[in-house]
């Protein structure tokens, strides 16, 4: 008898809660759950991570054995080929309820559990633990020693990837102040002037007067994107590339699944720093300053053993946006 599977939108409900939990926008996932009917599947693919965690060191393994232990991994497929964070993330109220890993991104048999790339399968388990990490600490966003981290790491990855790092020593902290100002405003909500007071910490004190008097904060006031970052570095005349071609730059170098990591959210962008320490494959361009990332999943990881775990056995589906078999 083959495995039932459901086919899930956004409709996940605590029992006895009118609360509905908002998972993926705009994404739809075909979810096969543990229970009797998959638990041979759920034996071999359990093995299988097993063995290799064994044989590997890191706080990837930490975490994802944490994981693996609470029986809260689970595989599933995108029907619309539209996923580019290889899986997605169930919780609620800070406690989570299971990390669904893209079977068919990560080439892992539905039928029979077996992985084809169970590295990338670690790192996606990994990757989203830490997108749920991220977004269950709210302090994460007040500690200024790890936004600082994380700034830097991002200055250096778009002067790399959008091909500034031969311009002159005053442009390049013209553009770190940009950056870390948008980061600020995008990431974590600050107003644009606070956002600036705090990025003028961040750039050499030489240029600290002129860029006061250079920078217009109401122009910057009005873009509310990460990725508008490469206008303003056209409009500070940071360089004249067109914004197309700083877009395509970014994207050519960092490839789909990277792009999207440091374009989005706070969530996906800490997921990716600390997962490119591990990954060969998907997030490997994320690779820009080792240091730094390391120094930063080890913030983060201060956060790995205080996690909630919800019972997953409270998670119900509402029927109406229900679909068995996918039909």
């Amino acid at each position: 008898m083959p495995v039932k599977m459901l086919k899930v939108k956004n409709t996940f409900k605590v029992k006895d809660s009118e609360e509905t939990i908002v998972t993926e926008h705009d994404k739809e996932y075909v979810i096969m759950f543990r229970n009797e009917q998959s638990s041979a599947i759920y034996e071999q693919f359990d093995s299988q991570l097993n063995i290799y965690l064994n044989k590997i060191s890191g706080q990837n393994k930490t975490a994802v054995k944490q994981l693996l232990d609470r029986k809260v991994i689970c595989l599933g497929l995108n029907p619309k080929k539209t996923s580019n964070t290889l899986g997605m993330v169930i919780d609620q109220n800070n406690k989570l309820y299971y990390i669904v890993l893209d079977s068919t991104i990560l080439d892992i048999d539905l039928n029979n559990g077996v992985i084809g790339d169970i590295e990338e399968t670690i790192n996606a388990t990994y990757y989203q633990f830490i997108r749920f990490i991220a977004t269950s600490n709210p302090s994460f966003k007040k500690n200024d020693t790890l936004n600082e981290l994380i700034i830097k790491y991002y200055c250096n990855l778009l002067l790399k990837f959008l091909k500034l790092t031969t311009q002159s020593d005053k442009q390049i902290e013209l553009a770190k102040y940009i950056i870390s100002i948008m980061y600020y405003k995008c990431f974590l909500d600050l107003n644009v002037t606070l956002a600036s007071e705090k990025s003028l910490k961040l750039i050499k004190p030489e240029f600290i007067h002129e860029f006061e008097s250079l920078v217009d904060l109401k122009l910057i006031e009005k873009y509310n994107d990460i990725k508008d970052i490469l206008k303003l570095l056209i409009d500070f005349k940071v360089t004249f590339e067109t914004p197309n071609t700083l877009m395509y730059n970014l994207l050519m170098g960092l490839k789909t699944t990277s792009f999207l990591s440091v374009t989005i959210s706070y969530d996906l962008l800490i997921a990716g720093i600390i997962t490119s320490l591990y990954s060969q494959n998907f997030y490997k361009h994320l690779l820009v300053n080792k240091n730094i990332q390391t120094q930063i999943e080890t913030i983060i990881s201060k956060a790995y053993n205080n996690v909630k775990f919800e019972d997953t056995s409270k998670l119900q589906y509402i029927k109406t946006t229900v679909e068995k078999d996918g039909k």
